[in-house]
């Protein structure tokens, strides 16, 4: 009920009353549109893609690696050449070769890339959620100053009809001589004013469909008229900050960060440990094309570092410092989200209590509007009552358009902390 009564009440001005759209929106057409069409969605979702291929890279370091050759050289021995023969003893020799080589321990550095490659993915995950939020609340905000645009519009129109009726009436009782010039041209100033403001209206219109056309995607300016208003959520009463926090993009990515600088630790000490690798090479050598002559060889590698130059006793330091910074910021994310959640709900209740104060206030006010201009036909109050309350009515019409779309905005800014939205 409340929200029917929101929505009719844009003061007899309709949903819009301005020449024919070239294309009507809906939100729900918006929504998909911006899901299908918008570029920072589809970049977003492309480093995704990126990412969790970047975890095979990081795998195939587990598994064997397989490689062939073929090569074909030609010279001559040592003892030719210092006889000064050059002719008989330079030959030319093929060779062809597959060598196969597998790593047994790297001193878990292997094993920490592909968990820093999927924590790097998880990044991206958490990231693109963050994203889609942000896009929701550009949309929700884009939208909501659309329908703000376009009833700001209608409602200047109305305003310049009020006041070409009120001049009209105020020139009739100044030809009767029941009053002065003054008044006269206080309500030409007023109409002046009316029909800049109009001007003003009009061009923010066109910023808000701009607006629209650059989140859904288009090219080009349109003209695009919103043909609805975003769904008004419900505040719930008592939230649980604490959780919506910690489930909040904030607090995943502040956990990733941690997890990484972890795994930093892991990559860090390897350089102390020793690494195993063994190797298989199977060839062919001969001074024809394909050499017959086979060769094959395996080999076992030990490599133990020594020393570094400090190298990796700096490199875990860093990554010790990197780790309890991370640990920290993750701290400190929650507690700041719980405070900027509660701020967050705080003004979207009050947002949509203030909405429906405004609409009781505009709805008394269109009434003593009414009675004031019967009394002011009739001589029974003065110019600058009637003035006043007519300049009433018109501030409490103007607070109703803000007061609806700043109940969308709060809801979308409540929304964006949770990392929530409207795009799937």
């Amino acid at each position: 009920m409340r929200i029917r009564f929101s929505q009719a009440l844009v003061l007899g001005m309709g949903f819009l009353s301005l020449s024919a759209p070239a294309s009507a929106l809906d939100w729900k057409s918006a929504v998909a549109e911006l899901s299908r069409s918008n570029p920072e969605l589809k970049a977003g979702q492309q480093s995704l893609h990126a990412a969790q291929q970047s975890i095979r890279t990081s795998e195939s370091a587990l598994y064997p690696q397989v490689s062939s050759s073929l090569g074909y050289s030609y010279g001559a021995s040592q003892s030719s050449v210092l006889a000064g023969d050059k002719g008989p003893d330079a030959k030319g020799s093929f060779t062809a070769g597959l060598t196969i080589s597998q790593s047994i321990f790297s001193g878990g550095s292997d094993t920490a890339r592909i968990d820093q490659a999927r924590a790097s993915a998880t990044s991206s995950a958490v990231s693109l959620l963050s994203l889609k939020a942000r896009l929701s609340n550009e949309l929700k905000t884009a939208f909501a100053s659309l329908v703000y645009a376009q009833r700001a519009v209608t409602l200047q129109e109305d305003i310049i009809r009020r006041r070409k009726d009120n001049l009209n009436l105020v020139e009739l009782r100044f030809e009767s001589g029941r009053e002065n010039k003054g008044s006269v041209m206080q309500s030409e100033a007023y109409l002046k004013q009316a029909r800049f403001e109009a001007l003003q209206a009009r061009q923010n219109l066109e910023v808000s469909q701009l607006q629209i056309v650059r989140l859904l995607g288009r090219e080009g300016k349109s003209d695009l008229i919103a043909s609805d208003e975003v769904p008004p959520g419900v505040p719930e009463a008592h939230p649980d900050f604490l959780t919506l926090a910690r489930e909040s993009p904030d607090s995943k990515q502040a956990k990733v960060q941690l997890e990484s600088a972890k795994l930093g630790m892991t990559l860090a000490r390897a350089g102390y440990f020793p690494t195993l690798s063994v190797s298989g090479q199977l060839g062919r050598q001969g001074d024809q094309f394909f050499p017959n002559r086979e060769t094959w060889s395996v080999g076992v590698a030990l490599n133990y570092p020594l020393y570094s130059g400090g190298k990796d006793s700096s490199a875990l330091i860093a990554a010790q410092d990197t780790m309890q910074a991370a640990a920290l910021t993750l701290e400190n994310s929650d507690r700041s989200l719980v405070a900027k959640l509660q701020q967050a709900h705080g003004s979207w209740i009050q947002a949509t209590e203030k909405l429906e104060v405004d609409i009781g206030f505009a709805k008394a006010a269109q009434v003593r509007a009414d009675i004031a201009r019967s009394k002011y036909n009739n001589g029974l109050i003065s110019f600058d009552e009637w003035d006043k309350i007519e300049n009433e009515l018109i501030s409490w019409q103007r607070s109703v358009l803000s007061s609806q779309r700043e109940r969308v905005v709060t809801e979308a800014n409540w929304e964006l902390l949770q990392g929530k939205g409207v795009i799937p």
